[in-house]
This record gives structure tokens, C-alpha cells and sequence, in this order.
């Protein structure tokens, strides 16, 4: 969800007409051997993909094209070359002891294939099936905060940069890379007006299905129906040759996209290798599963779906600390919207146990934090800290910390000092995990057989007397 700062810097990026950064660290690894997969569908069908577009970074693609989206098997054909294809990439990284790794254009994209996990995974046809079963991983990944697996080239670029376009316009891809790398002599504005016009999305013009795509389509249907085979492979050719442009153009796309990250050359986030181990364990997992046989659920048991919204949620903490700790401009990013405690010391003094508290004053009055929170100093030696009060005095906040050790150097008053979220602890999950899976073993009476029962009670006699004595 954009924020005020974001709002900020699309006016300061629309004023300026350049990109504004929003990291000075590079927080995604792009792996050497990583997939590019540029779906198209039919548009009003959706999950029908008519043309895939699939390849290496830097290399061309390998383009797969079915005449007809609709037909059970046509969409077989294409499900089982494209799970042919992500088959090999498994196999290559499951070896190399490392992650697989697709990218693709938007997060239309992206939804498209979360839809394609859900609706092969239990298909009775086994190449469908090994398709959905094969992105069932990155579509289960994807809600992980930091996961490296799935990226859609829009989301990759906007997490580094700030442009003047809206929200909405920035998941075009070639409006969004026309504005951050514009040609030569015309301003980002017009670059960007003149790319929208070129689909990048999941779905072609409309202008170009109604003059062009459907009857190719109908024609085709047309002589299938009539056993016109001669007819039918002119047909099939004429789709080819009218879809292969726009998904070639979409497919360059993504390459521009990711040569941009590349070219940048951001220092990575120092905490971008502890992602990727985490990555690789992940995918390990999955594949040992995979290969046993297991199935996934149609629906997550409740203490499954428990304990896996408590293990997104301390992924995104710690991701949240990654990118606080080991990005300066985040950070400072941080500190603006109050997820990071800056402000100038104006008291201190010593606890009845002997420890040190100090009081900060802070201009930022909205801070995101509550009593009890556990913060550390961002200013060197992790000193560490608890939110005893905030008070609000104008347009300051006065906040109070206890620290936790008893003889902290302390800085003089009137010292600036910043306190933030806690590094990054990556093994918090794994130990999460097992306590939960214990404690949810047996089902909480809530989910059992055996509720208690109720008592029913009487309505009272004058509903008003009741009100009116609380």
C-alpha cells in the first residue's frame, strides 16, 4: 500500500523527471540460471494460456503457442511442455543444492500462475498435474516476506526505485522502464505515454483480439469442426505467427528489466545471503516431499493454517529488520513513518534494579510503537531497550526506555540516538515452528467433536431498563 513518503517521492520523480531511489542496497539476488516465463492468456478465460514464453537470462526464448485455450487438449500440450520446462530448472538447482528461480512480467503474472498451481495440482491428467504440483512451491513461497523465488519485474523494480508514474501505471512494465531508462532526447513522461500503448500484461489489446486474434481463433475452430485439417494448420500457423510478436516484446521486457537491476550495481543487502539459505532449505523441503509422493491439501488442517500465519509473520519481521538494519535509505525511510524510534536524549536516570532509563523527544508524533516493545540501538553496540511510556506533547513525542544493561556508555544530552527493531533472527521461525506444531497437536475444543453446551437464556422482560441501569 503506498504511504506518504511514497507520495513524495512520485511528486519529487514527476517534478524532477527522474527516478528516485528508494534503496541504496540490492535487496533480491538474481540467480545465473534463473527462468523467465511470460504467460498470455485469452482474454475472458481465464487460466487459459494461449502462448508461454520461457528462457534464460540473456538468452532467447523458447515459445510454446496452442490454437485454441479453450480445448482440454490444447491447455494439456501447453501444461506439460511448460512443466517439462520448470521440471529441468528443479532438477538443475535441487542438484547444485541451491533454489529455483522465475521471473516474470507483473503481478497479473504472477496471480496467473498461483491460479495455474491450484487448478493442475489435482488434475488427473499427469502432465498438467506435474506442472501444478511443480508451482505449488513458488506459489506458496510468494506470501513470505523476503522469499527469492517469484518475482514479477514490476514489483522487483519498484521495491528499488520511486518513478512519477501512479501506482497502477508502474505495473506496466514498459511504461515503468520507459520512464526509469527513457531514450535519448525524450522526457520519461512522453517515453512513458508512447510504451503504454504496447500490451505487457497477461492480455493482448482488445483492438488486436477483435481484428485480428479471433477470427484467426474462429477459423480454426471452424475447421476442426469440419475435419479440415489442411485448414485447421493454416489456422494454427496464423495464431502463431500473430501472437509470437507481442509475447516476444513482453519477454525482452523482463530481460531489460533485470539487466536494469544488474547494471545499477547495488551493493546486495548484507543480510540477502541469510535469505537465499533460507531459500534453498525451503526448497529442499519441497523436493524431498515431492518426491515422496506427498500430496498437498485442498484446505490447510486449522493448526496448519496457524502455524504457518505465525511463521509469515515472523518472516516479515525479520525481513522488515534486514532491510532496516543493512539499508541506510530505508532506515531513513523508517524513522519518517515511526517504525524507527529517532529523537533527541533530554533525561536519563537510574531504576530501583540498578539499570538505566533515558527519555527521547521525536518530532515524529505517529510512531508505531507500544509499551513493552523490545527495541536495540541503531547507533552501534546494540544496546538493548523496552518502551516503558510515550506521550504525545504537540508536535513531539516523549518517549521513555529502560535499557537492559545496567552500565551503558551514555551520550551526552541533547545527543541524537535512533532505536529500532531487533536484528534479524532466522532461526526464531524453525524454533516457533516446532513449539506450535506440539501445542496444536491435539485440536483445541473449539475444533473438536464435543462442544460444551449452552444454556439458552430468556430475553429480558424490558430490554429498555436494562440499557438505561448499565
Amino acid at each position: 500500500m503506498p504511504t506518504d513518503l511514497d507520495l513524495v517521492r512520485q511528486i519529487q520523480a514527476a517534478t524532477s523527471g527522474n527516478p528516485v531511489p528508494k534503496t541504496s542496497r540490492l535487496h533480491l539476488a538474481i540467480r545465473p540460471n534463473a527462468r523467465l516465463i511470460c504467460p498470455i492468456e485469452m482474454a475472458g478465460e481465464d487460466g487459459s494460456v494461449q502462448i508461454v514464453a520461457a528462457g534464460r537470462i540473456g538468452k532467447p526464448p523458447a515459445i510454446y503457442c496452442v490454437p485454441e485455450p479453450r480445448d482440454r487438449d490444447c491447455q494439456g500440450r501447453l501444461a506439460g511442455w511448460l512443466g517439462r520446462e520448470l521440471l529441468a530448472l528443479f532438477e538443475e538447482t535441487a542438484s547444485e543444492g541451491t533454489y529455483p528461480q522465475i521471473w516474470t512480467q507483473s503481478a497479473s503474472s504472477v496471480d496467473l500462475l498461483d491460479m495455474l498451481s491450484d487448478r493442475y495440482r489435482w488434475s488427473r491428467v499427469s502432465e498438467a498435474r506435474l506442472l501444478g504440483e511443480l508451482l505449488t512451491y513458488p506459489a506458496e513461497r510468494l506470501p513470505r516476506a523476503g522469499q527469492q523465488t517469484l518475482f514479477a519485474a514490476t514489483s522487483a523494480l519498484r521495491l528499488h526505485w520511486q518513478t512519477g508514474l501512479a501506482p497502477e501505471d508502474e505495473e506496466h512494465l514498459g511504461a515503468l522502464l520507459a520512464w526509469l531508462d527513457p531514450p535519448d532526447g525524450v522526457s520519461p513522461r512522453d517515453a512513458a505515454r508512447v510504451a503504454e500503448r504496447t500490451p505487457m500484461g497477461i492480455n493482448t489489446d482488445p483492438d488486436f483480439d477483435r481484428l485480428s486474434l479471433n477470427p484467426a481463433v474462429s477459423a480454426y475452430t471452424v475447421a476442426t469442426r469440419q475435419s479440415d485439417y489442411a485448414a485447421a494448420r493454416r489456422a494454427e500457423f496464423t495464431i502463431r505467427e500473430i501472437l509470437t510478436p507481442v509475447v516476444t516484446l513482453i519477454y525482452q521486457a523482463v530481460q531489460r528489466a533485470i539487466a536494469y537491476l544488474q547494471a545499477a550495481n547495488l551493493p546486495p543487502l548484507p543480510e540477502l545471503t541469510a535469505l537465499e539459505r533460507r531459500e534453498a532449505a525451503a526448497f529442499a523441503w519441497f523436493m524431498d516431499q515431492w518426491r515422496k509422493g506427498m500430496k498437498r491439501r485442498q484446505r490447510d488442517s486449522p493448526a496448519r493454517a496457524t502455524r504457518e500465519f505465525a511463521l509469515r509473520e515472523i518472516d516479515q519481521e525479520n525481513y522488515d529488520a534486514a532491510r532496516i538494519t543493512g539499508d541506510p535509505l530505508v532506515r531513513v525511510a523508517a524513522e519518517l513513518d515511526g517504525r524507527v524510534l529517532r529523537g533527541v536524549m533530554t533525561e536519563c536516570g537510574v531504576n530501583p534494579n540498578g539499570k538505566v532509563w533515558l527519555a527521547l523527544e521525536s518530532e515524529v508524533t505517529a510512531l508505531r510503537l507500544r509499551p513493552g516493545d523490545r527495541l536495540v540501538s541503531l547507533d552501534g553496540g546494540l544496546v538493548k531497550a523496552a518502551v516503558r511510556t510515550i506521550v504525545q506533547q504537540g508536535s513531539t513525542a516523549r518517549v521513555v526506555l529502560d535499557l537492559s544493561a545496567r552500565r551503558p556508555a551514555l551520550p551526552s544530552h541533547g545527543t541524537p540516538l535512533s532505536f529500532g527493531p531487533p536484528p534479524a533472527n532466522w532461526g526464531k521461525a524453525a524454533r516457533l515452528g516446532q513449539r506450535l506444531k506440539g501445542r496444536l497437536t491435539p485440536p483445541p475444543w473449539t475444533h473438536g467433536a464435543n462442544l460444551p453446551s449452552s444454556t439458552p437464556r430468556l430475553p429480558p422482560a424490558d430490554p429498555l431498563a436494562l440499557v438505561e441501569s448499565l
